[in-house]
């Protein structure tokens, strides 16, 4: 039987029904949609033994291990709401004792020394990962701002008064059921007060001087020393580009800031 297969070759093709290899180096992720009741969960739907299907839930233990069975060979249990921090127990007076979603992750993307990562070492296989993984912190950043705020309202008075004046529509129907506050990285509200604290500056202490653009060089010797005995590119690696960044991007505002490479500082945002 299998003499009779001879061999398999895969054609780079544009046909619609070809599946052509990836040409890019990044992996993205697009959400479409409201935050409203509407929106589906990441959720998946596994088949069980007796035939049925079951649908689990992102925040379920074996969401991670049924969604990435090649970084989690032995079944380990992924986040759940229920991890408390270590040397925690019930009876602990404190705030906040268990792990969030964002702690856990973080915690699972850690480099360890004299552990070997299948996570860390798993290419484009974990850019998804990282991409799913704070799709899901950022899908339960806006469920938790949209359960807290269910009462509010907001919409341009002009169209309230005229919405008032026909009195065919309910006024507390109108208007975006959930308000992103400014706390929320990327709303409408966050970059509003960034722009408006920007244009206070301006008119207190006038234009900028500088129009000053920091970005990230994969050839790095840092980075080309941390991937030097590894099979990794620094597209693998996104997680270490991002931290490096970081830490010049501090530098760089400290030198700006304290040491005034560029004079004396007269504000700052």
């Amino acid at each position: 039987m299998y003499a009779r297969l001879g061999f398999a070759r895969l054609f780079l093709c544009l046909k619609p029904i070809t599946y052509n290899l990836p040409t890019v180096s990044e992996v993205a992720a697009l959400i479409v949609g409201d935050i409203s009741d509407s929106i589906e969960k990441t959720d998946i739907v596994v088949q069980t033994k007796n035939g049925s299907l079951q649908r689990i839930s992102e925040l379920h233990p074996s969401y991670l291990p049924l969604q990435y069975p090649l970084l989690f060979p032995y079944g380990d249990d992924g986040y759940s709401v229920d991890i408390l921090h270590r040397g925690v127990s019930f009876t602990t007076n404190s705030k906040r004792m268990k792990c969030t979603m964002r702690e856990y992750f973080t915690y699972r993307i850690q480099n360890r020394d004299h552990s070997f990562s299948l996570i860390l070492n798993s290419k484009r296989l974990f850019q998804q990962f990282l991409v799913d993984t704070y799709t899901m912190m950022e899908t339960e950043r806006l469920y938790y701002i949209r359960r807290q705020q269910h009462v509010l309202r907001c919409d341009s008075y002009e169209n309230l008064r005229n919405q008032k004046a026909q009195g065919t529509t309910d006024i507390s129907n109108v208007g975006q059921c959930v308000i992103l506050p400014s706390s929320f990285t990327g709303g409408a509200r966050y970059m509003l007060q960034n722009y408006l604290d920007a244009m206070s500056l301006c008119k207190w202490f006038g234009y900028p001087n500088f129009f000053i653009t920091l970005m990230c060089n994969p050839k790095w010797p840092e980075i080309k020393r941390f991937l030097k005995d590894t099979s990794l590119q620094p597209e693998d690696r996104p997680d270490i580009l991002c931290r490096l960044f970081k830490i010049k991007l501090d530098a760089f505002i400290k030198d700006i800031k304290e040491n005034h490479i560029f004079g004396k500082v007269e504000a700052c945002n």
